[in-house]
């Protein structure tokens, strides 16, 4: 199967070639094709009547409408292939529950979830259909859902998916195998210096948390958790893998400041030290610096305070605050990063396939991929352009973080001769390269980022690709409502709207048109949406 993301790929395949002689690299992919005469054809007649909507192997479907002399546009013929595939909702509860928790499309689960999209959605969505359908559907409610909550039919892609999703379980199992590890399971420790055991010295308590809070402030406790034991492992579907997962969760908000595996005894070794009230939020905000800028992490934090949990002591709460939000934002986030790279490998395998186009053009396609991404001149930190300035993307958008109107109209002029020498289009290659990989690792939306990649697959053309299509319809509808949501004068906006799409125009199709009214519309519905919400609660 092909690889989780674009970087293993590129690391698998040239394993092939350590011996420094001539090696190939395969990757087999299924491939199929069905075609359907699709509903929005406007004929009733038969034998159109009988065939609309309905799927045929695509040499099958040509001879019946040439028995028939019908010759049917392009336009009404849908394809079901690995391009275009069979899609349904998913939902993280299914890993807790059966494979499917829809029953004929309705949730038969109570998640309490009050902000869940899928559960508002059309059943329809929720049983495998057509993507163009199911999009379509979406769409015409208004409903935003994110990549993760999608499923694909496609054989190789499941395979790829069956891995991810045993690596994402669901926030709630991890929060519930938490909370056991914390309060419950009984466990071996010693308080005082760092020394490697005290096996005179050991006690056994319920509960890691417990011990902590009955600690001196500033006080040391070192523990050993054994995860062969089947009271630890089993109670709730848990394996030493979700033990471990537990831990570094807990490492990353400085509730743990150490540990070990010992694989001789099956045990882990954590060290901990008491700390104060208020420092295992500055731990988390640590922690999210990583991935946000100061200002958004510091708003982050206050999402934190305001997590209903249930606790003894306030330093109590403020852990579980904390393991709450950071077990969120690992699914909200994370497991989105993860699953994006999944569908870039996917894009770039079905891209290989495509036989309307020569295989040598395709083959320098892929490669010009492959070295953009890996080799962009405005991802490195200190590039300068022919014009003396600074040209780093990395370090404008603080490796992403950050987005800004200055940020998407300076990299819009790198195919002004007078900033950069070199072909416009090379440059916009390394543009793209260096956007896809900044794209690559957020954990949060940058409408910067998506409206530049959005210019440069304008600026470059589809070439009829389909995948490319839609993320260059994505990719503009990301980076437009962004903007909008995070700009508190409109006014702004629609000048930077105006802007961009005057820039845009000489290289669009008849795309830009449509997306202009799209999100026209869509922002003035949110605006009279808030007004009108604002006009009840007064």
């Amino acid at each position: 199967n092909y690889s989780s993301s674009f970087e293993s790929f590129v690391q698998e395949a040239v394993r092939a070639g350590r011996d420094k002689k001539i090696a190939l690299s395969v990757i087999l992919l299924s491939n199929y094709e069905l075609t359907r005469i699709n509903k929005g054809y406007p004929n009733e007649d038969f034998p159109i009547n009988k065939l609309k909507s309905k799927w045929f192997k695509q040499e099958d479907l040509s001879l019946i409408l040439n028995h028939y002399n019908l010759n049917i546009e392009e336009q009404y013929i849908n394809h079901y292939n690995p391009n275009s595939d069979f899609v349904k909702l998913q939902c993280e509860k299914k890993n807790q529950h059966e494979n499917n928790i829809f029953n004929h499309g309705r949730c038969e689960i109570d998640c309490k979830d009050e902000e869940c999209n899928i559960r508002n959605t059309p059943n329809i969505t929720k049983v495998w259909g057509y993507e163009k359908d199911f999009y379509e559907t979406l769409e015409s409610h208004g409903i935003n859902i994110t990549s993760k909550n999608i499923e694909y039919q496609n054989a190789d892609y499941e395979t790829v998916m069956y891995f991810y999703n045993n690596s994402f379980k669901g926030a709630d199992i991890e929060k519930r195998f938490m909370i056991k590890m914390l309060k419950n399971d009984s466990i071996e420790i010693f308080y005082g210096d760092d020394t490697e055991t005290k096996e005179n010295n050991t006690i056994n308590v319920e509960g890691f948390l417990n011990s902590l809070l009955k600690s001196e402030e500033g006080e040391e406790i070192v523990s050993f958790i054994n995860y062969t034991n089947p009271d630890i492992k089993n109670k709730i579907e848990g394996t030493d893998t979700d033990l471990a997962k537990a831990i570094y969760r807990m490492t990353c908000i400085e509730l743990i400041e150490d540990f070990t595996q010992d694989y001789a005894n099956d045990r882990y070794r954590i060290v901990s030290i008491r700390k104060k009230e208020g420092e295992y939020y500055n731990g988390l905000e640590r922690f999210l610096l990583r991935y946000y800028s100061v200002d958004r992490a510091k708003e982050e934090i206050k999402n934190v305070y305001n997590i209903d949990v249930k606790s003894s002591s306030d330093l109590e709460k403020e852990i579980f605050q904390c393991l709450s939000y950071l077990t969120t934002f690992v699914y909200d986030k994370i497991s989105v990063k993860r699953k994006r790279a999944i569908d870039d490998m996917r894009t770039f395998c079905i891209a290989g396939i495509d036989e309307s186009k020569d295989w040598k053009d395709i083959n320098e396609d892929l490669k010009d991929f492959i070295y953009y991404y890996f080799n962009s001149k405005y991802a490195k930190t200190d590039y300068i352009a022919t014009n003396g300035k600074d040209y780093s993307i990395t370090v404008d958008t603080d490796e992403g973080k950050e987005s800004n109107d200055w940020i998407l109209f300076k990299y819009l002029k790198v195919i002004d001769e007078s900033v950069e020498d070199g072909t416009p289009i090379d440059n916009v290659k390394h543009l793209q390269g260096a956007v896809r990989l900044l794209r690559r690792s957020l954990t949060d939306t940058n409408p910067a980022l998506s409206l530049l990649n959005s210019f440069c697959i304008f600026y470059l053309g589809t070439n009829n690709n389909e995948n490319l299509e839609k993320e260059v319809i994505k990719s503009y509808k990301e980076g437009m409502l962004g903007f909008a949501e995070r700009e508190n004068d409109l006014n702004n906006f629609w000048s930077l709207f105006e802007k961009y799409n005057n820039i845009l125009k000489p290289f669009s199709d008849n795309k830009l048109e449509k997306l202009k009214t799209e999100i026209t519309l869509m922002i003035h519905n949110n605006e009279i949406n808030n007004l009108a919400t604002k006009y009840l609660q007064e």
